[in-house]
């Protein structure tokens, strides 16, 4: 909105009297919120990329987990084929 205040500033009889503190000001405005959005973007972005490390990390133990057992199965499937034909 500060970026919006100064264009208008700037576009309307500021400009033409030689008074720039409306575009000053609206300048500032624009400034301050974009300190205060990196002020939140910033650690939003870290937790966001700790969160999906974590989650990565849980889909590969479920992944291995979900393997063991497809193996443990296919084994004893296996040994009890064997034992059936002996």
């Amino acid at each position: 909105i500060g970026v919006i205040v100064a264009f208008e500033a700037l576009s309307g009889d500021a400009a033409q009297n030689g008074e720039m503190t409306d575009v000053m000001a609206g300048i500032a405005e624009a400034l301050v919120a974009t300190g205060v959005g990196l002020f939140v973007a910033i650690p939003a972005v870290i937790a966001y990329n700790a969160v999906q490390a974590r989650v990565e990390a849980i889909e590969a133990s479920a992944a291995s987990l979900g393997r063991l057992v497809v193996a443990a199965l296919q084994a004893q499937a296996h040994a009890r084929q064997h034992r059936d034909e002996g």
